[in-house]
């Protein structure tokens, strides 16, 4: 008889949904068949133990802290020790934002550190992406096991082959959460470009993936509950700031492109920019199968990252979606990065600061031979080792370990 499984999603549109969530027990469900029966339920009443009493195993991704269940859901996580059904916690991020995060104020006003280490002392066990991570959460529960993230050719937003392109495409992907990561590149006083040549900068166009409007701002009572939502002005957010400081306020792109940069409303994406400096892509959805194809208009990923708490607890993914797409990596010396990438191999790791990048940049642009060494590496590395068929057949075996204790 197969196991009876539930996993709870802290959201059903965005990259945990995929990764953590639907991929996995997609592909468990394919490659361990008949030996779980899979319930994927995100709206799930923690007081509904008839419903909740068929299964054997619950997985929650991220835990549940909102007020107005977080009573309810730990009373839940005491019921289910009770009555026998195993809790699993699946974590990918460290509850401390600090103050380089955005929502680092959200966090502390809410009391997330304490609801986090409370439920991993609840929990049966938590998985996590990373040994370092691991060993961190192991501090408040001892059953802690590693689920990587990986891709495999099911994935098909993220088989797709390159266009053609005049210069060599790096792009940045990302989002408000890596505001002070971004500063590794660009910020208000110095610019990877302020170290390169004209020449140099001829042959690189740099590409912004993921340019989105829906920038909002909460604004909140003195014990964090938020009172008032209002939209971002286009000029205060996030992508068109970066924007502008990747264009020197769009004077590095030519007139026509720029005039259609300036009007935000996708009138830019039937330009041919494949000429320009810097090219916009705007967001795409993955959970429609459509993010994987900003692959599609890059050559290296550059991945910076500031050397905090937060971001140590980070997960090597972006080196798992630039192998599975043949896109070669360039990253910041830090955390996950420095302890996944091998340099010169199949990543360039780079060092704090626009000099630094701009050096790497360069020397990926001069040596075609590193440039083709890197993207080739990291393929056949990515392929072999964050195969997402051989994962689940861990996972699976992880979930069955923990049924058993």
């Amino acid at each position: 008889m197969p196991h009876n499984l539930l996993f709870v999603p802290s959201d059903t549109q965005f990259g945990v949904w995929y990764y953590r969530c639907l991929r996995p027990m997609q592909q468990m469900n394919h490659v361990e068949k008949g030996k779980w029966q899979i319930t994927i339920n995100s709206s799930i009443g923690w007081d509904d133990y008839a419903y909740l009493k068929q299964f054997e195993i619950i997985i929650i991704h991220n835990g549940q802290f909102r007020g107005d269940v977080q009573d309810k859901f730990w009373s839940f996580l005491l019921w289910a020790k009770e009555n026998g059904i195993k809790t699993v916690l699946d974590l990918d991020d460290y509850w401390e934002y600090g103050k380089d995060h955005p929502l680092d104020s959200y966090c502390k006003a809410n009391a997330i550190p304490f609801k986090v280490t409370g439920t991993i002392k609840l929990v049966d066990a938590v998985t996590t992406t990373t040994e370092y991570f691991a060993n961190i959460i192991r501090h408040y529960n001892p059953n802690v096991y590693v689920c990587e993230n990986g891709l495999c050719n099911d994935d098909v937003q993220f088989t797709t082959k390159k266009r053609e392109a005049k210069r060599i495409r790096f792009g940045l992907a990302g989002g408000s959460s890596h505001t002070t990561d971004i500063k590794e590149i660009v910020n208000n006083s110095e610019s990877i470009f302020d170290y390169m040549t004209n020449a140099q900068k001829d042959k690189m166009q740099l590409v912004l993936c993921g340019f989105d409007l829906r920038g909002k701002n909460n604004i909140c009572d003195a014990d964090g509950n938020v009172i008032k939502t209002e939209d971002i002005p286009i000029d205060q957010i996030w992508w068109t700031k970066v924007e502008k400081l990747l264009t020197k306020n769009y004077t590095t792109v030519s007139k026509e492109y720029a005039d259609l940069l300036k009007r935000y409303d996708h009138s830019d994406e039937a330009y041919d920019a494949s000429d320009e400096p810097y090219r916009r892509i705007w967001t795409k959805d993955i959970s429609k199968g459509e993010y994987g194809d900003i692959y599609k208009d890059m050559d290296i990923l550059l991945v910076p990252l500031k050397d905090n708490d937060f971001n140590k607890c980070k997960s090597e993914l972006k080196f798992v979606e630039a192998g599975w797409t043949y896109t070669g990596i360039i990253a910041s010396k830090v955390g996950p990065y420095k302890d996944f990438g091998k340099n010169l191999e199949d990543c360039l790791l780079v060092g704090k600061g626009p000099k630094n990048w701009a050096r790497a940049i360069k020397e990926v642009i001069r040596e075609d031979e590193l440039r083709n060494n890197i993207i080739n590496n990291l393929r056949s590395r990515i392929i072999m080792e964050r195969n997402l068929d051989m994962l689940v057949k861990k996972r699976s075996a992880i979930y069955e370990k923990i049924l058993e204790g």
